[in-house]
């Protein structure tokens, strides 16, 4: 029974001071210092925002506005346009703003995948 004891407070012991331990190593070691990356290689944006707008583009000019006002600036804006009647509106001057026009339009695509793989319709796609 004694034994059973000394197990249990070697077990509390290790889950305590072990943690302790290893945090007063982590504040001994050496800390890195931060090396900025060489850009001299080709200059690549970090992420890239997708914004997509399916028959209206009245909302358009203001939230890429907006992405443009954004502190962070190593970013690309992807506009997918499905099935909008008139861009001529839409001209940025920004090079990360990139517009896209689907020639084929993706809500209806997107609908007839649905109908094919929930066995509705019987290989038809009608659309209301």
């Amino acid at each position: 029974m004694m034994y059973a004891w000394y197990i249990i407070q070697f077990l509390i012991g290790y889950n305590l001071l072990l943690p302790a331990f290893l945090y007063l190593l982590f504040l001994l070691r050496k800390k890195k210092t931060y090396q900025p990356a060489d850009i001299t290689h080709e200059h690549r944006p970090d992420y890239a925002i997708i914004v997509t707008a399916y028959q209206e583009i009245a909302h358009i000019p203001e939230t890429i506005q907006s992405i443009i006002n954004l502190k962070y600036t190593n970013f690309l804006c992807y506009v997918v346009l499905d099935n909008c009647p008139d861009i001529s509106s839409l001209q940025f001057d920004d090079e990360r703003i990139i517009l896209l026009r689907p020639d084929q339009k993706l809500g209806e695509m997107y609908v007839h995948i649905f109908m094919r793989s929930t066995g509705s319709g019987a290989g038809t796609t009608t659309l209301l």
